[in-house]
């Protein structure tokens, strides 16, 4: 039996401080089984109470090396020395994005952005921009990120306010969400093929961009059919 009296007491704090004790739903687990971390290495998190656990998590993705990976914290400790954050350009950043450019077939330029919601919401932005459309396509159970725009038919309280599979109906994924922000989405079901051919013909010049998960890690981890 794992004792979780110090999580516990931990989260009760939390809870009177943060909204549902956490800064993200992602996180929130319920009043006793939210999980208060104190330390990681590789593979492995331990809580408040020193409980033992594999992180499946990984951050969210980026903690793809493990957690305090020597060289990762070598370097970190080693940019720290130079300052913290700075209001203008640096040479690691230019590196960086030559590195991701020369890695990413067909990429010619980037933005670095702090989350991964301000990277969907400036790629939105900019598609609208360049095509003079204001319509994108996103599937259900895809998410990305909590801005106003993409919020819709992540997670639902039932099927059938999806609608029909045909034709499915843009759930908002949030109170606040202006409703008529909906117009602009078009939701589909994932990896179905003649969806996505009918929408781009049923909205022929409209189509801004196509939004979506490369694999749906919000709902599954569901792989793109071949081809997709």
């Amino acid at each position: 039996m794992l004792n979780h009296n110090k999580a516990r007491q931990l989260f009760q704090r939390a809870e009177k401080v943060m909204v549902k004790g956490v800064s993200s739903n992602f996180r929130y687990g319920g009043p006793n089984d939210t999980p208060v971390i104190a330390r990681g290495k590789g593979c492995k998190v331990w809580d408040a109470d020193g409980n033992e656990f594999i992180d499946y998590r990984l951050g969210w993705g980026p903690i793809i090396l493990g957690h305090a990976d020597e060289r990762v914290n070598n370097a970190v400790a080693k940019a720290i020395e130079n300052g913290t954050t700075f209001a203008s350009t640096t040479e690691l950043e230019i590196i960086v994005a030559e590195k991701i450019i020369k890695m990413v077939p067909g990429m010619e330029i980037l933005r670095f952005t702090n989350t991964g919601a301000e990277a969907t919401m400036h790629s939105l932005r900019v598609a609208r921009a360049y095509t003079g459309r204001e319509k994108f396509i996103k599937f259900e159970g895809h998410y990305h990120g909590m801005h106003d725009h993409a919020l819709f038919s992540v997670a639902t309280a039932s099927i059938s306010s999806l609608g029909a599979r045909r034709s499915p109906i843009p759930v908002v994924g949030s109170s606040g969400i202006p409703r008529g922000f909906s117009e602009y989405v078009i939701t589909l079901p994932f990896n179905d093929f003649e969806a996505v051919e009918r929408a781009v013909k049923d909205h022929h010049g409209q189509i801004a961009a196509v939004l979506l998960e490369p694999v749906a890690g919000n709902c599954g981890s569901l792989d793109p059919a071949e081809g997709f």
